[in-house]
């Protein structure tokens, strides 16, 4: 099989095009660990939350990325996505809402508790925000549960399995 000169052009432009890509790619991760980019990193605030059992919760995972086009929000449950641990949907997430602040995009995505449960308790939660700068990522810190009024009225839920 005979191939022309511009076919041989082509597969040099496609390899050099994937060292090119390669090179990117690690000198990315070298200029990931520098100063100048430690602003650019993605930044989530604190997680805190005192559910009550039984009630329905709402927990805002906030934060910022200084890549508007290619930074992404999203939960995880015990290292899953959300909708793989809970496919009922007692715990759902909302979609990323984002606003644009100057040279920054804020995000905001929610998770939902239908009714929280002792499960929920013991499932460690985590929001994640992914960018060309990294990773970023917040576990939410739970407090002692509130008391709910289903708790006094004998709900089996009321008694921690452990």
């Amino acid at each position: 099989m005979k191939t022309s000169p511009a076919t041989g052009l082509l597969r040099l432009r496609g390899a050099g095009c994937c060292l090119f890509l390669a090179w990117l790619v690690f000198s990315g991760v070298c200029f990931q660990g520098t100063d100048s980019t430690a602003t650019l990193r993605a930044k989530i605030s604190p997680l805190q939350c005192r559910p009550s059992l039984g009630q329905k919760l709402c927990v805002p995972c906030k934060g910022f990325t200084a890549f508007p086009e290619s930074g992404i929000m999203y939960w995880l449950a015990n290292g899953s996505f959300v909708d793989e641990l809970y496919p009922s949907g007692a715990v759902r997430e909302t979609d990323t809402v984002e606003k644009a602040a100057g040279k920054v995009l804020r995000l905001e995505r929610t998770l939902i508790f239908r009714s929280f449960t002792w499960r929920d308790w013991h499932t460690n939660f985590e929001c994640i925000i992914v960018d060309p700068a990294g990773l970023a990522r917040k576990m939410i810190t739970w407090m002692r549960p509130a008391k709910s009024t289903r708790d006094t009225e004998g709900s089996a839920e009321a008694e921690d399995p452990k």
